[in-house]
């Protein structure tokens, strides 16, 4: 090891010896500045935990290649590992060297999307005879020419990852149940603790009603097949009413789409690519109204960034969505013509756009990140002391 290297590692030793923080290990296939709900999940986590933890991060460099290697923040270190994808699953080498490494007293917070993170942890858990919790974020779907692996993988490795974790985290109150069915996982051993969103999406909150002109529809999210664009197309197409629809994301269907937005509604459509910081906010700022076309979601978590702003909200009643929304919100079925009306209706009807932007800031209010992080608290001690 080079002496910079020695020279971190006592730094680091002495740091969390002389605050006394446990130490939690986060280990996500994604994070920031790779762009998606999991990533900023597990963020927001980490940061919010590094006031009364030292918490580190082992995660893959995908979307950050030019990023630093290490980065120190305070009482967080972020870890990138060098990375190949391999259908669409992130292989870090070098993750089980960093994973036995790690001393007796660290937890193990590993977050649950792809292959790979959760069994690589369940190994180094098995030959150190460590706990580890596992963040249930999404049950996936198959897809991908190694889609039809997927059901074998779920039943025969991912099922026992599960069931060998000291606690699961479930993110929305429908989660346990295919936990305990799928996966055969004991309740006992299950803890619903909802996503929470970043209070600076409020400040993109607006206060008067639409101005006259062309109304803006916003859609934020991955380009690929869970959050089913092509039907947001299509039924921006069947809308009565002249609409102006913002695709604020990327992903591997996003040239599909653009074609399919240009065959249907042309000069409507605006793909806007990845938005960050102040610039997505900005996005929230200036649409008049938010939908989500998805066929499942775990929490939405930009439906939380949504209410936050104050936006009232078209969604497709699927699993997760209906959760994070309930009733504050217009739920549809998943189909073309039943998203057109739900969106002419908002669009043309402006005592209901009040009521639903009143909604939404309500709601939002009941999500914010302090009490989950509270209860990562509580989960992280029941684990070391078990």
């Amino acid at each position: 090891m080079s002496l910079t290297g020695l020279r971190f590692r006592r730094q680091r030793k002495s740091a969390a010896s002389r605050h006394g923080l446990p130490r939690v290990v986060h280990v996500t296939p994604y994070y920031p500045p790779h762009v998606g709900g999991l990533e900023t999940v597990a963020n927001a986590i980490a940061e919010g935990l590094a006031s009364t933890h030292s918490v580190e991060v082992l995660t893959s460099n995908c979307g950050a290649r030019l990023r630093p290697k290490l980065e120190r923040h305070e009482n967080l270190i972020v870890r990138r590992l060098s990375t190949f994808e391999l259908a669409h699953t992130p292989v870090m080498p070098s993750l089980l060297w960093h994973l036995l490494r790690l001393p007796r007293h660290a937890v193990i917070h590993v977050h649950a999307a792809v292959a790979f993170c959760p069994e690589v942890v369940w190994l180094a858990a098995k030959v150190l005879r460590r706990h580890y919790i596992v963040h249930y974020h999404l049950e996936t779907d198959a897809s991908g020419f190694f889609g039809f692996l997927l059901p074998w993988y779920k039943r025969f490795i991912l099922g026992r990852v599960l069931r060998s974790a000291s606690r699961v985290v479930a993110v929305s109150p429908d989660q346990p149940l295919i936990l305990m069915r799928e996966y055969g996982v004991g309740a006992q051993h299950i803890d619903t603790i909802p996503n929470g969103i970043d209070s600076k999406f409020s400040r993109a909150r607006r206060q008067e009603a639409p101005v006259p002109g062309r109304f803006r529809w916003l859609f934020v999210g991955r380009l690929v097949a869970q959050k089913n664009v092509e039907l947001l197309l299509e039924a921006t197409a069947l809308m009565a009413q002249d609409v102006e629809l913002v695709i604020v994301g990327d992903g591997e269907d996003r040239a599909k789409l653009e074609a399919l937005a240009r065959h249907l509604k042309p000069n409507s459509v605006t793909f806007a690519g990845v938005q960050r910081g102040e610039d997505l906010l900005m996005q929230y700022r200036q649409a008049d109204a938010f939908v989500l076309p998805s066929r499942k979601e775990s929490t939405g978590l930009v439906l939380l960034e949504a209410m936050a702003a104050g936006l009232p909200i078209v969604a497709t009643n699927v699993e997760g969505t209906r959760e994070t929304m309930g009733s504050d919100g217009l739920l549809v079925e998943p189909n073309a013509p039943a998203l057109a009306e739900a969106m002419d209706r908002l669009t043309g009807d402006h005592a209901l756009w009040a009521e639903l932007a009143r909604r939404s800031a309500g709601r939002s209010e009941q999500h914010s990140w302090s009490r989950p992080l509270d209860r990562f608290r509580t989960l992280y001690s029941e684990v070391l002391a078990s």
